[in-house]
């Protein structure tokens, strides 16, 4: 079986993300795709929403995709380190084919990473590119556009999906600074 994981905050996660998982699927091959929202990241300090809050919008965003999508919880137990994760999902799935999938703005920033070698021996690396990359087949947004877009009270259903917007506005997510 071959498995993708997507990583990542997911603060919020949007419709560039449900594009990646449906390239994923569709064009990739993949048989399932997992999403780890970071509990613990090493090099982002200072998340916007709690990690509950990140967790309950995934399954709003990604749910709908059915069962080949999994929102799983597995990082709020791990050091945060991508190669951590591995060595969990790959002690669970030992005959699953694992690629881990990221930007490909994070290519040259791996090798900077805790046990870089380890992670590419546990699982093969797919790199996508991201908009606005010319060769880039995904929306062109962030997550931190669509925070700043979200505290100034601007719309924001052209990249977020309804059930997440209503999720965000009835906790009142992202309307002060961290």
């Amino acid at each position: 079986m071959k498995l993708a994981i997507l990583g990542g905050s997911f603060d919020p996660p949007h419709l560039g993300h449900g594009q990646i998982i449906q390239y994923l699927l569709q064009e990739k091959g993949f048989d399932q795709v997992q999403v780890f929202p970071s509990y613990h990241h090493p090099f982002k300090k200072g998340l916007q929403s709690a990690f509950i809050h990140r967790i309950k919008m995934c399954h709003l965003a990604f749910d709908e995709v059915g069962e080949k999508v999994k929102v799983c919880e597995d990082e709020k137990s791990l050091s945060g380190y991508t190669v951590d994760l591995i060595t969990h999902l790959k002690k669970i799935y030992p005959k699953f084919s694992l690629t881990f999938v990221l930007g490909s703005d994070l290519k040259k920033q791996i090798k900077t990473w805790k046990h870089p070698e380890k992670i590419k021996q546990l699982c093969d690396l797919l790199f996508l590119a991201r908009a606005p990359a010319q060769d880039s087949p995904f929306m062109d947004i962030s997550s931190s556009e669509l925070r700043k877009k979200i505290k100034e009270g601007k719309k924001t259903d052209l990249w977020v999906a309804t059930p997440v917007i209503k999720y965000i506005k009835q906790h009142k997510l992202y309307q002060e600074e961290a």
